[in-house]
Parts: C-alpha cells; structure tokens; sequence
C-alpha cells in the first residue's frame, strides 16, 4: 500500500503509472515543477535503497506510480535484490546476483545500463549499489521531460543527465550525489513540499509556522498595493488541492476538536489555515485530474469538500471575535462549500453578531460577507431580518459603511418584491444623495443608475430626478460626473413613458371617433333600411290587417252612382204618356 498523503487515515492514494499518466496529459502542459518533484521523489527514495544497500532493478516508467498529489512512489520491486561491492572472495556474492541473471528478460532493454546488457554481473558487483538504476532513472527522466515539454530536459538537470548515464558504472553519481549538486532540486518550492509531506508528524505550532510562512510567500506588492492569491505561483494546482488541502484540513480537525487545546490556539490554527484554504478553494474545480480516473477524482474532492466544510462551520460559530473576522473576510470564496440550510440555521445568527461590534471594520466585514449569502437566505431571513438589521446601518458613524449599504441595496435590489423595492431601497438611495460625504453621495447616485430598470416612470419623474438633478452641480467633480448621466437615463425613462401616454391618449381618440362614425352609420343604414321595407297602402280605405289588429277602424266612405254608359243605338228614347 502506498502512503497516505492524501489526509485521509487508512486510505491509499490513487495512483496512475508514469507512462499512462505522461500519455494522459500529452495534449496539456504538464507543470515543470510537477516534473522536477517527481525526479526528487525518486532520487529519495532511491538514495533510500541504495543506503541499504539494495538495487531497485527495475526502473522504468511502469515502474513508477504518480498519485493524486504529483508525489512519484517507486513501484515494481519484483527483481530487487540485495547488492554489496565485491569483497575479496566471498561466496555470497554469486547467490546475490542469481535473481538478476535469472530475471533479466523482465526489464525492458531501453532501460537496461550497458553492463547488463553486456552481462557483466562482475562490473555490477564490484561497483557502488545502484548504479544501475541511476543509469535507468536517466533515461526515464529523459523520455518524461521529451513528452513533457518541446525542448526536452532543463539545462541544469542535462548536464546531470549525462553523467547518470555514463557507460563506466564508477563514473556514474550517486542518487545523493544529484540531489546535492542539481540545483532543479535546491528550488524553494521542493524544500516546502517536502516539508510538507511530513507536516502531519509536526506539533501544532510547526504546522500553524509553516502554514504562515507559505501565506507570506503567497503575497505580491502591486503598485504599493499588497494582495494575497499567488499560492499557484508557489506551489502547481494539483499540488495545492491534492497535498497542501488535505493538510490543511487535518490540521482544522485536530484544532477544532475537543481535545485540540484552549482558545487561543484554535484562533491561531484558524486565522493562519484560512488565508490558504480561501486560496486552494477556487482551485478545485479547476485542478488537473491527475488521480487514476475521473470518477475517483470527483470522489476524493466530493470527501474534501464534506470534511472541509464541516471544518469551516465549526469554526464560524466559534464565539471568538477574532475567528469570526477572519471568516468573514473570505465568505465569498467559501459560500459554494456552506450549504443552504447551515447558513440559514446557524451561519447566518453567527453573522448577525458582526453588526453589534463597536470595530468599523468588523461591521462592514458582516455587511460585505452577507451579500455574497443572500442567495442562500431563505425568504425570511432575506426580505426581514436581514433588512432590518441593515437599514439601521443607514445612519452609521462610519461613512465607509454607510457607502457599503447603498452598494449593497444596490446589488440586491434585482432580488427584492417590487414593493420592497419601493418602500426600503429606494428611500436609502433618496437619503444618499443628501449625505455630506462625497463618496456616499457619489455609491447613491451610481446605485440608482444600475437600477433604472427596476423603478417605473412615476418614480422617475417625481422621486429620482428632482432629487438627483441638484448633484449635476456637486461640488465633487465625480458626483457631478455620475449625476449627468443618471439624470438623462431616469428622464429617458420619463419621455418614453411620456410617448406611451401621448400614443395611448391618441388611440383613444381615434378609437371614440370610430366609434361615433359607426354609430352614424348604422343609424344611417337603419333609416334607409326601414323606408325601403314599408308595406304599400291598400285602396279603399279598408282597414289593414295591421290597423285591424290594433282595434283602427278605417273611416266610412261615400260611393256616388255613376251614370250609366249611354246605348249605341239610334232609337228615341221611349214616349211616356
């Protein structure tokens, strides 16, 4: 089994032959000082052996396991024998070199030395232990650097290279003799990994001094400024995630628990593990999958993240001042490991113990370190608790603090109800604008910009740009630079609000004389309709059916005997007597 560097007690680390895991990144670049503590590891573990007067046999690149932490573990000790220089003529000698000559074949031919290939079991025994795996080490060093990067093996190892595989084994050095005298191998980096790989050895004291000293060499100066975040620099990600992580953790557990001392020394674990751990934490989903599969990979950070986290909630509820800012500093890289429910349940009272502190820099660390939670606050905590608490801070001495209110009402605004909006971001945006501070004034002004499209037309016109229109003549010239701009934004709300009524009052008007002109015209149509439909009147005055039903009499008529036609004939009329 091979050791536990990974943090987790009883648990190999997985491991990928040299030659699969070189193939594996072929198409990414391989960091070279993954490359460079690789060889280190081997020229140790060698110099190990070899102390100890045994030959490996067997190196070649299946011979030599990289795990999840870029540590090169020596595997393959299936020829390894037990070699002593030649003394006089002691038979022992013979039976020590059988298990070479009977297992020859089993090594590949690329990296057997030349007095093996030539069998000359005489030069092996009569030379120092090893100086054949030094020849072999060679070689593979030569082919990973060739897969590794263009220009083949650094300069300061090449010319190491070429006297590890000299023909003559007494001109060869030693695996001791390389690690002393390459300077590739006298790097800073290799001193704290190697460092590191015994941390868990060390008391408490030795690991919180180590862990300060690799936060300082984390920190860079930039323009005057000094900023934190280069641990990439120090030390490759897969590094970072697989080896420095785990440390970083069981050091957290041990101080966390209840045996892990008073007070004071888990404030001192915390406040130098933390630094790191905000560093390491964004580097895990962007490490090098350089454990023996994907799966496993995810499997081992999956553990991490539970152990991590569980660490970190211990230490947030921790009633320690001191812990509790170093906490809050870096909430925002820690949120993705708190879950929902810790920070609603527990987190979050932790946090609101912040806003009582009479320190301002410990207030506005609360404030800042919940807006990067407000995500996760469930619907109570975030539209009541949370601010109430902060609208008492619209009023704080510290100016610092309330510019970080309005920034902070600025950033939540898109998550609140729309009353909400109205009734408490904006009149801490109004009150802004009438701070004596410049810088308040000035967060007021840029916040009510970014929210625009979050108030309406009637905040605009009455609310905003009465209010913000008088800072185009600030005495600052950065308030009057940002009130410009937002005056002309919230009246551009305004006119095309404005439009919209003016076409709505329009389409109105137009719609009412529509319907007026329909109206005429039906009515005209009706008129038309019911002239051409009327029943003509009967003659004779008779009373129609209509006026018959109605009870209408018709009115009597007079006929007057017309005369009758006068007769055609010729005769008198007859004589009366």
């Amino acid at each position: 089994m091979l050791d536990d560097d990974d943090g987790r007690e009883g648990a190999p680390s997985q491991v990928v032959p040299l030659e699969a895991w070189l193939a594996r990144h072929a198409s990414n670049s391989i960091d070279e000082r993954n490359l460079a503590w690789g060889a280190y590891c081997v020229l140790n573990a060698l110099a190990f052996m070899h102390g100890a007067d045994k030959c490996h046999g067997q190196i070649t690149p299946r011979s030599i396991m990289v795990t999840s932490s870029g540590d090169w573990k020596l595997w393959g000790f299936e020829v390894s024998t037990h070699l002593v220089p030649k003394l006089g003529n002691d038979p022992t000698q013979d039976a020590s070199l059988s298990f070479f000559r009977a297992h020859e074949r089993l090594v590949d031919d690329a990296y057997r030395s030349p007095e093996r290939r030539a069998q000359d079991w005489e030069a092996m025994a009569s030379t120092r232990v090893g100086a054949s795996d030094v020849w072999a080490l060679a070689k593979v060093l030569e082919a990973a650097y060739a897969a590794a990067r263009d220009r083949g093996l650094p300069r300061e190892l090449a010319v190491w290279t070429r006297r590890m595989s000299a023909d003559a084994p007494s001109k060869r050095p030693t695996a001791e003799q390389v690690l002393r005298g390459c300077p590739l191998f006298r790097q800073p980096f290799l001193k704290d990994l190697a460092a590191l790989q015994d941390l868990s050895a060390t008391s408490i004291d030795d690991q919180v001094a180590f862990y300060e000293r690799l936060d300082e060499a984390t920190k860079r100066d930039l323009d005057g400024v000094e900023t934190t975040g280069a641990l990439d620099e120090v030390l490759w990600r897969g590094a970072c995630v697989h080896k420095l992580l785990p440390k970083l953790v069981a050091t957290l557990d041990i101080a966390l628990s209840p045996a892990g001392g008073d007070d004071a020394s888990r404030r001192k674990v915390v406040q130098a593990a933390l630094p790191l751990v905000a560093q390491v934490v964004p580097l895990l989903d962007d490490a090098e999958h350089d454990s023996a599969s994907d799966d496993e990979d995810r499997k081992d950070k999956d553990r991490l993240k539970k152990r991590l986290t569980d660490a970190i909630e211990r230490a947030v509820v921790l009633k320690d001042r001191a812990v509790r800012l170093a906490t809050l500093k870096r909430v925002a890289v820690l949120e993705p490991l708190l879950s929902a429910e810790f920070v609603n349940k527990t987190f979050f009272d932790a946090m609101l113990l912040g806003f009582g502190d009479e320190d301002d820099d410990h207030r506005l660390q609360t404030l800042v370190a919940l807006l990067s939670l407000t995500p996760k606050l469930n619907e109570k905590n975030r539209t009541d608790r949370l601010l109430r608490v902060v609208k008492r801070l619209e009023a704080d001495r510290s100016a610092k603090i309330r510019t970080n209110v309005i920034i902070f009402y600025g950033k939540l605004v898109p998550d609140l109800p729309d009353a909400l909006k109205v009734r408490v971001a904006l009149p801490a945006f109004l009150k802004a604008l009438d701070d004596k501070t410049s810088y308040v004034r000035l967060a007021a002004v840029r916040a009510l910009g970014a929210c625009r499209d979050h108030f309406d037309a009637n905040v605009a016109a009455r609310g905003v740009v009465p209010k913000v229109a008088p800072l185009i003549l600030d005495a600052s010239p950065a308030v009057r630079d940002a009130a410009s701009p937002c005056v002309d934004a919230f009246l551009s709300l305004a006119r095309t609000e404005a439009e919209a009524m003016t076409r709505a009052d329009e389409a109105k008007k137009k719609a009412a004389a529509d319907r007026e002109h329909d109206k005429a015209r039906r009515a005209a149509e009706a008129r038309g309709a019911g002239t051409a439909g009327a029943p003509p009147q009967q003659q004779g005055g008779g009373a129609s059916p209509a006026n018959a039903r109605r009870g209408h009499k018709a009115p009597a008529t007079t006929t007057t005997a017309e005369p009758p036609p006068a007769s055609s004939s010729s005769s008198p009329p007859p004589q009366t007597g």
